[in-house]
């Protein structure tokens, strides 16, 4: 899971979209690994700090806040900010072997729905 700046956001349209990112130009923090992501949610501005000093929400910022296991697959530790290339990709779908025990699921105000899939083999 991954959320997106302002920018890549773009009005709830890339909500569930797919990217491919890769550490660019940055031989210190990078690893040589890109991963794929899904698109999940908004990351907020923060209009009250400037957009040049780690507002990186902030239009016009195209930004991809990672959850640590995630980021970890393409920079190291103790950079915590990288520059990453990306490009859009397909979506891959993930295919559980098994029988599906229970599904749940809530929605919200802003039509997006949180699921969660119980399965046994």
């Amino acid at each position: 899971m991954v959320v997106l700046s302002t920018v890549l956001f773009n009005d709830e349209l890339s909500c569930g979209s797919c990217y491919e990112l890769q550490c660019a130009d940055d031989p210190q923090s990078c690893l040589p690994d890109s991963i794929i992501i899904t698109a999940t949610n908004f990351c907020p501005p923060t209009y009250d700090h400037p957009s040049d000093n780690g507002s990186w929400c902030n239009p016009p910022h195209p930004h991809f806040d990672l959850a640590q296991p995630a980021f970890l697959h393409i920079g190291q530790y103790r950079a915590g900010i990288v520059p990453v290339s990306f490009r859009r990709c397909s979506i891959r779908r993930l295919t559980l072997e098994g029988k599906v025990n229970s599904v749940h699921g809530n929605g919200g105000k802003r039509k997006y729905i949180n699921w969660s899939i119980y399965y046994f083999n």
